[in-house]
Order: C-alpha cells, then structure tokens, then sequence
C-alpha cells in the first residue's frame, strides 16, 4: 500500500510550496538574475527603444547557455520582464523538485521517502545565487535522464524500450543514438552543465554493477552523448577572449569551503544544520542495512564527485564551475538511497522529518525574501532621477567577509535598465558565452562586470575612491554607489548627490 510521500500530487504540492518565496517579491531576490534581468530587457525592446540602441547591442547566436533567454521570449513578452522573471525561477524549482521525483521513481520503482531529503537542494546555493541557465540544464537533465532510467535495461545498454501489444521491444539503435544526441545537443543548448549531469547518469545507468575491465565495451554505444563536442569545435566553443579563461584548478581549500556553502540562505546555523543532517542520511544510505542503494545512481553521485574534485574553479570563462556541482552530488546520492522497507516505520519518519525541514526552509526563504523586496524597493528609489538612457556608473561594496546572508545588491544596477533603459557597467561581457554585448563604455575597464564591484578587505572606501577618481566620466552621466553608509562618505569632487538612503547615494556628475 502506498504512503503519502509516494503520491504525485504530494510531489506537486512540494513543487508548487517551493515556489512561495517569490510571491513575496516583485524582483526575485537571487544575486545574479537580478542583473540578467537587464539583458533579457535589452533582448525584447532593443528594436523599439532608442535609448538602449545606443548603448547595447545583442547578437543572437549558437551557445550552450541559453536556458533562460529562450524562455524569456515568451516569458518576457506575457508577464514583463520582472513578473517573467519570477515565473522563470519558479518554474525551475518545480521542474528541479518533480525532475528529482522522476529520477527516483525510475531508479527504485517507487518514490523513496529518502527523495524528499533532496528536496531542499533544489533551492540550493547556486539557484540563491541566480545561476538560472545552469539550475534549468540540471533540472531538465534529471527528466531526461528518468527516461532512460524508467526501462528495462539489456545487457546495460541504456537504450530505452517501448511497450507494443504488452511486450518489450528495443528501439532501433540507429534511432536510439539519434534520440540521445539530440537530447544532448538540446541540453548543451540549455546550458553545458545540462549536458554533462544527462552525460554521467546516462553513462553510470550503462556500467553501473558491470566490471570495470568491460567499461570500455560501452563506449560504442555512449557515442552520441558527445555530439555537443563536435558542434563546440564547429562553432570554436571556448576560444573567444574571455570565454577561453580557465584557471583555479585542484583548490581543494575553496572546495571545502563551497561545501559549506551548498544550502547556504538566510541563516547559518539553519542551513549547515540541514547539510550536516543530509550527509548523515546518505551515511546511514551507505552503510547501514536498513537501506539499499540504487547502484546506477549511486555510481552516478561518485562520478559527480570526482568530477568536482578534478574541475576548475573557473571553466570556459564561467565561475564556479565545481562548486556548482555540491548540490547535485547530494541530490543524486540522496535519491540512490531508500529503506529496505519502502512503506515502513524508518520511511515515515524519514519522510516525515525531510517534509517537515523542506517546510521551514521555505518559511525562512519566505522571510527573507519578503526584507529584501523591502530593502530593493528602498534603494530604487533613486531610478525616479534617472533619466532615461541615462550613462551609469555603479560601484557596490563587495567585502571579502560578506555575511552569510548577502545583502544580494551585486547586481541590482540591472533592475535600472529594466525600468529605465539606461547603461550600466554591471553587466557580463563574455565574447563566446553571452549574447548582450554592452557599448558607452567600450575601450575602457568600466564598460562591464566586475566593473561595478569595489572589492577587497577591511575598509573599502579607499578603493572607492580610487575609482571614482580613474573612471571614466565623459562616458556616463550618473554615479550609484550601493552598499555604502552615505554619512561615512566623503564629498567628491565633480559629484553633486541627488539621492540617499542607508546604504546608497546617487549623484550627478558635473560638467
């Protein structure tokens, strides 16, 4: 007999509560959608807006990172860019979350009561972060991958089957590889890491409970799943200036430290609590007779782990490219694990406990949502000065001992493109992986991010100063200082303020 944690609709509801957060806000809160946000503005009112016609260009082309932009056409055009925007982030959570319940329904048969202990990681340090692209690609991974899960295997081959008059039969392989590839090609599409998470389960699900002296028989098979290869090479992926940056390899120090970080929010000890409890799950998962472990999954959940341990700190011009991977580790190893007794005492409370956590991590998400829409709506008060297309220069505090719980302002300039056409220096300029390519200012180290980050240690109004002296100022025509304290701040000379709240000041430049 079934239990409450294995029916869908408690899946869905678990879904649709994972969205609350972001009907608290009218700008979800998450550090860098806030800025992208400005570039799919630019994306849908470039051609009717004259203002960002001299300040932005925006180039449609073939990347693997373009999740979010493809779905802000329609997104964008039915709900405006910042309602667009919440839809976006909260349709992420729900595919993540019903993606994971796929994942291991497929895997064990039935929905295991440990699933909901994965739950939480949909909403996970790097969808706090507003990695968007990224958190799309994994989320579409684990449905696609369910696919291949959820049917018999045949000598490994991950091939799925389809069911005709109530017997099995194998796709044709030729068209089994066509299938696979086309999966991959549409996930690198979404985003690179969409492609390589679909890779490992795929690749996992064929060796998995097999010698490793036969791994090498299944390559012919696996084949397909490198199509995106060949069309990186095609389109010279990765060898455009910035795009190409690779560095920050085996800094297992910053490792540790981005562990810590995966469920990281609004309250320390809350979110460590809760990843100090998932790793004594799959603890308990591993070593314990009282559970089993789905051997594809778990293969696949070692895989992601070594593959964390091996990447850079930065990938192709993108951040964060192994500690992005924390929280898929826990996911897969999560949903690996089930009781021995799939609907008995153990579950229920496991399933019970998971449930109950999810629910106060939502509520405190909620919470602090809610004071940083208050805090957004503070600050922007200055974009009533703005005029439009307005040149601005942004200079945000960005401390090396930033709190646990960010004050997420890094990008806040973005809601001001979105409101007020003007330009900024906060948005990427990565030639080969994004598609708005930012103009005032080109020629200088002002035209983009990290521009706008005034970083270092201990007191930074030195560094601020120092930049307001260097920047550029025939090229904007506003400067927004967020983060810091105005009545800390000196006068600057040129600079006649305009607006001033806690922790902002907008002034004019004089000329």
């Amino acid at each position: 007999m079934s239990q409450w944690w294995q029916s869908r609709g408690a899946v869905a509801l678990a879904a649709l509560a994972a969205t609350i957060p972001l009907w608290v806000v009218t700008i979800p809160p998450l550090i860098d959608l806030v800025g992208h946000i400005g570039r799919y503005h630019v994306q849908l009112h470039l051609g009717d807006s004259p203002a960002l016609q001299a300040n932005w260009a925006y180039h449609w082309r073939l990347i693997g990172n373009l999740g979010s932009d493809l779905l802000m056409e329609p997104l964008g055009r039915v709900f405006g860019i910042e309602g667009g925007a919440r839809v976006l982030a909260g349709l992420i959570l729900i595919l993540t979350i019903t993606g994971m319940a796929r994942l291991a329904r497929a895997a064990h048969g039935v929905l295991p009561a440990t699933a909901w202990a994965a739950f939480p990681f949909a909403m996970a340090y790097p969808w706090q972060y507003g990695l968007v692209n990224y958190c799309l690609g994994v989320a579409c991974a684990l449905h696609m991958a369910a696919h291949y899960y959820r049917h018999p295997r045949e000598g490994g081959d991950p091939t799925p089957v389809v069911s005709t008059g109530g017997q099995f039969r194998s796709w044709a392989p030729a068209f089994a590889g066509v299938t696979m590839g086309a999966l991959s090609v549409l996930l690198w599409v979404v985003h690179i890491y969409g492609w390589a998470v679909f890779a490992v389960l795929i690749v996992a699900r064929t060796v998995a409970g097999r010698p490793v002296k036969v791994w090498p028989r299944a390559i012919p098979g696996l084949l397909p799943l490198g199509l995106p290869l060949l069309l990186m090479a095609a389109l010279s992926y990765g060898t455009a200036g910035a795009a190409a940056a690779t560095l920050g390899w085996f800094d297992f120090g910053y490792k540790a430290l981005a562990l810590t970080w995966t469920l990281r929010d609004q309250h320390q000890w809350f979110d460590m609590g809760c990843l100090i409890a998932a790793m004594l799950l799959i603890y308990a998962g591993v070593r314990s007779k009282a559970f089993v472990v789905d051997r594809s999954l778990g293969l696949a959940a070692l895989f992601l782990l070594i593959a964390l341990l091996v990447l850079p700190y930065q990938l192709l011009g993108s951040a964060f490219s192994d500690a992005r991977l924390w929280p898929v580790v826990f996911m897969v190893a999560l949903l690996a694990i089930r009781p021995v007794e799939a609907t008995g005492r153990l579950a229920a409370v496991i399933a019970l406990g998971a449930a109950l956590v999810f629910g106060v991590r939502i509520a405190a998400t909620t919470a602090g949502f809610a004071q940083y829409d208050t805090d957004y709506a503070r600050h922007l008060k200055a974009l009533d000065l703005m005029p439009r297309g307005a040149r601005v220069a942004v200079f945000t505090e960005f401390p090396c001992d930033v709190p646990w719980r960010r004050p997420r302002v890094d990008h806040l300039d973005g809601v001001a493109i979105v409101r007020r056409d003007v330009f900024t220096n906060g948005q990427w300029d990565v030639p080969g992986a994004q598609l708005l390519v930012p103009l005032a200012a080109r020629g200088t180290r002002y035209n983009s991010d990290p521009s706008q980050l005034v970083m270092g240690c201990g007191d930074l109004r030195p560094a601020l100063a120092a930049r307001i002296a260097d920047f550029p100022r025939d090229r904007f025509d506003l400067v927004w200082l967020i983060g810091y304290r105005p009545a800390t701040l000196p006068r600057y000379a040129g600079l006649t303020p305009l607006f001033a709240d806690d922790r902002t000041v907008l002034y004019r430049i004089d000329k």
